[in-house]
């Protein structure tokens, strides 16, 4: 979260940890008449300023005061280098640590009876937590206030909550994150950033706190994990490689709420090129394309292969369902409409000699057919998602309503519908989730997607929660593999990753 402050010395962690040494140190006191010799420790740590590391570190003071264990009083004032480190050797004993600024701009962290043992690493935690937030003097927390979802968490799932801090004059401290913890057996928690992986049904609380100084401000909000009464999750259909063998590709089915694969239709002849799409009544088809033997592939609800489609020479490489079940594709001859029953060729050479390259064929809410795609006659050359109007059998230029130069920095590569009527851009140079409305309007609010976007989307609802759409991303990169997205009211926020795999092709769902 961002602040309203300016020039907060807003820093965190203070982690202090002590080593001791086996040197010896003399000292006084007796232990049944026995001289009590104290080992040397060291203590060491570093200090981090959240928002402003270029503040001075030779402002602070780290101080530690206390007995050693021959009862000694011992005081250490150790200084702090301009790197945030400090370092002093300390009598093994027991101490308080301090920290505070020359100029008294930041409110004093007192953590008392820290004790320093022969051979043991102590870090400094006040209440048992791992960090101090470092405040300036003069702030004042008044509240806290968490966002917490207003259904169930299923389990299985993950949320993150969002928190607000507010001052005592209830101006909003928006760079201020507090720390996070979590009271009940539900699940794990992100202490630092609030994400909570629910794993079984219950209840409990979610927590979020800050130390001023010694003193504790925290809020609570009661959180109840449970297995709503959702519809069956709908399928999503991924094009890899088969699991039981890398040299076939295979339709996967999924479970797209808990990722459990659920079947597959093994298709031998595709090299890795392919496209997928599915009808109203689930039957998918796929392009394959294997160098010697090119055709779409119709694929039966229960899994079996069905009728094949249009022969070489159509030689497809994109693929789209129109409004009334027939299939369309794309090559280099033009646009191409096949019956979805018979296979047999409806409509062929429906010329469009502006596109060079299509990349992804949608019939939008609207019922008009949306083409992302390549525009080489343009001048400059453009992407282009562009707009076709349907008619039985037929489709003729509309307009095209979203123009990209080729030397800028957005490609669209795949779109979907919202529910609201948006459509979404994958755009592949970008990185991004684009948002437009039908006519080609940008609604803002984009989202940088974890991962590098290729070129397939899809988007399901009820999966997660009663009325919820999620967006199925398939990625890139370190996180390679399939990445969910949650799109509520206009904004975008990161699930998880949801399938991890470098190798599918393209996404589909019903």
């Amino acid at each position: 979260m961002k602040s309203t402050r300016k020039n907060f010395l807003s820093l965190s962690l203070l982690s202090i940890s002590y080593l001791s040494t086996l040197s010896g140190c003399s000292g006084g006191g007796s232990n049944d008449g026995n001289p009590v010799t104290d080992l040397t420790g060291r203590v060491q740590g570093y200090l981090d300023y959240i928002n402003n590391a270029s503040t001075a570190w030779n402002n602070l003071i780290v101080t530690v005061k206390g007995k050693s264990n021959s009862g000694q009083t011992i005081e250490k004032v150790i200084p702090v280098d301009s790197n945030g480190q400090f370092s002093a050797e300390v009598p093994e004993g027991t101490y308080d640590a301090n920290v505070k600024d020359k100029n008294g701009s930041i409110v004093e962290i007192n953590v008392p009876g820290v004790v320093i043992k022969k051979s043991d690493t102590t870090l400094v935690r006040p209440n048992n937590q791992e960090t101090i937030d470092i405040v300036p003097s003069g702030i004042s927390i008044k509240t806290i206030e968490i966002t917490v979802p207003t259904s169930s968490i299923p389990p299985g799932s993950t949320y993150t909550f969002i928190a607000r801090v507010l001052d005592s004059s209830n101006n909003i401290l928006s760079d201020w994150e507090p720390r996070w913890r979590l009271e009940g057996n539900v699940g794990t928690l992100d202490t630092r950033t609030g994400r909570l992986s629910a794993n079984s049904g219950g209840s409990g609380k979610i927590v979020a706190f800050f130390y001023v100084g010694s003193r504790l401000v925290e809020a609570k909000a009661d959180i109840v994990v449970q297995v709503e009464n959702l519809s069956p999750a709908p399928t999503l259909y991924a094009l890899r490689p088969s699991p039981a063998n890398s040299s076939i590709y295979a339709i996967m089915r999924y479970n797209s709420r808990n990722g459990q694969e659920i079947g597959k239709t093994e298709i031998p002849n595709i090299l890795g090129n392919g496209q997928i799409c599915i009808s109203s009544d689930g039957t998918m088809y796929v392009t394959v394309n294997s160098g010697t033997s090119n055709f779409i592939q119709s694929i039966k609800t229960d899994g079996s292969l069905g009728t094949p489609m249009a022969s070489r020479r159509f030689d497809i490489e994109a693929l789209g369902i129109l409004p009334n079940g027939n299939i369309i594709g794309f090559n280099d001859d033009g646009f191409h409409i096949f019956n979805k029953d018979s296979g047999l060729v409806v409509r062929e050479n429906i010329l469009d000699n502006t596109l060079s390259t299509v990349y992804d064929i949608k019939t939008g809410p609207d019922g008009k057919l949306y083409v992302t795609a390549l525009n080489t006659l343009s001048s400059p050359d453009t992407y282009v998602v562009r707009r076709y109007n349907i008619s039985t059998d037929n489709i003729s230029f509309d307009k095209d309503i979203v123009i990209f130069s080729t030397s800028g920095s957005n490609q669209p590569s795949s779109v979907i519908f919202a529910s609201n009527g948006e459509m979404i851009i994958a755009d592949i140079k970008g990185k991004r989730l684009l948002r437009y409305n039908l006519e080609g309007s940008p609604l803002g609010n984009d989202y940088s997607v974890p991962g590098l976007v290729d070129s397939a989307l899809a988007i399901g609802r009820n999966i997660r929660s009663q009325n919820d759409e999620t967006i199925f991303v398939l990625s890139s990169q370190s996180t390679a593999g399939i990445r969910r997205i949650n799109f509520n009211n206009g904004t975008f926020s990161d699930i998880d990753t949801f399938f991890s795999s470098n190798n599918i092709i393209d996404l589909a769902m019903p």
